[in-house]
C-alpha cells in the first residue's frame, strides 16, 4: 500500500476527543478510513487468516485483492504496531523463532 513513514497530524481542535476507527475526512480531501492502532492488530490477524486460507486454496481471479491485503497486513504490522517489524518478520519466516 504505502512505503511512506507515518504522517503525524495535529490533534483535532474540534472538541470531539480522540478520533475513533471509521471514516475520516481531512479538509476538502476525499474521505478515508482511519483504523485506530488498538483495532489494527485484530484486523491484521483477520487479514492474515484470509491470506493463509488462500495460500492453501489459491484462486487466480482474486490475486490482485490478495496482493492488496498483503500490503495492508504488512503496513499494519510494520508501521502501526509497536514491535511489529520483528513480528512481521517472524510471521513471514524471515527470522528464527524466539527461544
Amino acid at each position: 500500500m504505502a512505503d511512506n513513514p507515518v504522517r503525524r497530524l495535529p490533534d483535532p481542535g474540534d472538541g470531539l476527543g480522540r478520533v475513533e476507527t471509521g471514516p475520516v475526512q481531512i479538509g476538502d480531501d476525499w474521505p478515508g478510513l482511519f483504523i485506530r492502532g488498538d483495532c489494527a492488530f485484530g484486523l491484521a490477524m483477520s487479514i492474515k487468516a484470509v491470506l493463509t486460507h488462500f495460500e492453501d486454496n489459491p484462486k487466480q481471479e482474486i490475486g490482485f485483492a490478495l496482493h492488496d491485503l498483503q500490503s495492508l497486513y504488512k503496513d499494519i504490522l510494520t508501521q502501526v504496531i509497536i514491535g511489529g517489524n520483528e513480528m512481521y518478520n517472524r510471521m513471514e519466516d524471515k527470522l528464527p523463532p524466539e527461544g
